[in-house]
Order: C-alpha cells, then sequence, then structure tokens
C-alpha cells in the first residue's frame, strides 16, 4: 500500500498525540516534517548543546551588528528571515550568509499560517524561499511559522519544498522585555540541553543582552550551534529539550504531566506565543 505525503502527516500527528502521555521531555521540532518516510527517531538529549535562533531579519540595524559579533567570537547560529524584509534589505542578508550563518524561512510578511489559503501558504513559502536563492544563495532546509503557528496542512508545504519545520523551547522575549539584563537572565535560566533558543535580530536589547548570553553558555559547558549543527550533533535526530515552555502543544511531544494535573489537550493546530507581526519601520 502507497501512503499518500498528507495520509502519512494524519497518521503520525495522530501518533504523536497518543506519544503525548508518555515520560518525554519537550519537543522544539516540529515532527511531522521531519520524520514521514524516514528513519528519524526522537530521543532525550544527553548532549550539551543549543541552537541558537534569531527571527524577523533582516532590519537595517540590528541583524549585521549581532551577525558580526556572533562571527567574531566564532558562535554558530541560524536566522530566519521574512522574504519582505530581505527584498528591503538584500545587502544585509547577503552579507549574513556570507559570514557563514545559516538561513531559514520565516515566510514572506509573518502571517498566522494557519489562517490564510493553501495558496497563499505556498506563496510565502515558495516567494520568501525564491529570495533566500535570489538573493543569499541559500536553499533553505528549515522553516520556521510566526507565532510558531502551524497544522499539518502548513507542515506537508513545507516537507514538500524540503524544509523541516523548527520551533523552539527556549523564549527569550526580547521583543517584549526593554532590560538586557533580564533577557538574558530569562534565557540563561531555561536552557538545558538540546534546546532551541528564540532570540530576535530587530531590536536593540538583543544586541546588548547577547555577549552575557554567550558569556552565560560558555560558563555552563554549552556548545552553540545552528539548527544544522544542532541537528548533527544530536545524531540527526530531532533533540527533547528538558523545560519546554508550557505554551507548547499540539502536534508535538508534550512533557511528562506533573504528579496531580491532568494532562494538556493535544488539538489539531498549534499557536505559540511569539513576537506580534513587524511592522515596516521610518527607516525601512
Amino acid at each position: 500500500m502507497k501512503w499518500k505525503p498528507i495520509e502519512l502527516t494524519t497518521l503520525l500527528l495522530a501518533l504523536l498525540a497518543l506519544a503525548a502521555a508518555l515520560p518525554h521531555s519537550g519537543l522544539a521540532f516540529a515532527p511531522g516534517s521531519m520524520l514521514p518516510g524516514t528513519k528519524q527517531h526522537l530521543r532525550r538529549s544527553p548532549a550539551r548543546v543549543v541552537a541558537l535562533t534569531f527571527d524577523d531579519g533582516p532590519d537595517a540595524d540590528f541583524t549585521l551588528p549581532i551577525a558580526e559579533l556572533l562571527h567574531s567570537r566564532g558562535v554558530k547560529a541560524a536566522f530566519f528571515f521574512l522574504g519582505r524584509r530581505i527584498a528591503e534589505h538584500q545587502d544585509v542578508a547577503r552579507r549574513v550568509a556570507a559570514l557563514g550563518f545559516e538561513l531559514g524561512n520565516h515566510s514572506y510578511d509573518h502571517p498566522d499560517m494557519t489562517e490564510i489559503s493553501t495558496a497563499e501558504v505556498e506563496h510565502q513559502l515558495d516567494e520568501t524561499n525564491r529570495l533566500l536563492s535570489q538573493v543569499a544563495a541559500v536553499s533553505p532546509r528549515f522553516f520556521r511559522p510566526p507565532y510558531g503557528s502551524f497544522n499539518a496542512r502548513v507542515l506537508t508545504l513545507a516537507e514538500a519544498r524540503g524544509m523541516s519545520t523548527v520551533l523552539w523551547s527556549v523564549d527569550s522575549r526580547d521583543w517584549a522585555e526593554p532590560d538586557p539584563a533580564k533577557i538574558s537572565s530569562r534565557v540563561l535560566a531555561a536552557v538545558r540541553p538540546g534546546a532551541i533558543i528564540l532570540l530576535h535580530s530587530t531590536h536593540p536589547q538583543t544586541l546588548a543582552a547577547l555577549p552575557a548570553i554567550l558569556d552565560g553558555l560558555e560558563a555552563q559547558g554549552y556548545r552553540v550551534e545552528s539548527v544544522s549543527g544542532w541537528l548533527a550533533a544530536l545524531g540527526g535526530q530531532a533533540a527533547m529539550p528538558a523545560a519546554p515552555p508550557r505554551f507548547i502543544e499540539g502536534p508535538v511531544l508534550l512533557p511528562q504531566a506533573p504528579a496531580g494535573t491532568e494532562t494538556p489537550p493535544v488539538p489539531t493546530t498549534q499557536r505559540r506565543a511569539e513576537q506580534p507581526v513587524p511592522q515596516p519601520s521610518a527607516r525601512e
């Protein structure tokens, strides 16, 4: 019997919902686009490795200074770019790629991908991929949905374009917090082996917080990687961070519920707290 991709995705999501009650920690990779048709499987992460990721760039002010700071310290990271901003800041996108950083697809203009038509989802993915290829000579391996909002359709369409869907397990909330010290403290308190850290490359406080974050990760013995480096360090398998934020739910493996509490429901669509839709600034 030959399974169609959407049938495989549906089956996988059902299996993951069933697995939600098992004693796993949280999942930072959206597995629907990662596992069907492969031999990969999920496991706990013993490695002291984390992925450092930045959303919403490129912009005129902070993306390149962030990339240059990381490069000066020999730190790898992944930048999830918006297509609209690639078109507006082509030199920045090109330079970040030239510095050796991984570039991923974050949609064209930051919609909730579960609330738009299939044709629009395809446009959001395809136009951003076109710009990444044309401007930065990159064919992205990874997609991060705006707001972390996805469903089986989004996973399937990203997978059809060769992209795995990546979420996060440590939310810096740098877009809402003006104090760099609080941003760095939040990240360092939440980080665990196998974590994926979410930052944004469009804020001055993120740039200001970054040295303390890098110093703290180094002091705790973590190796900082891009998403592909993170995956390779974990043996090509999706990691299971030990302390996911409370809003992880949907078609991903949930953390084990504490004793005496109910297991959260598993809906068919996931939406996670993230920065509001970025608006063009006067400089952009």
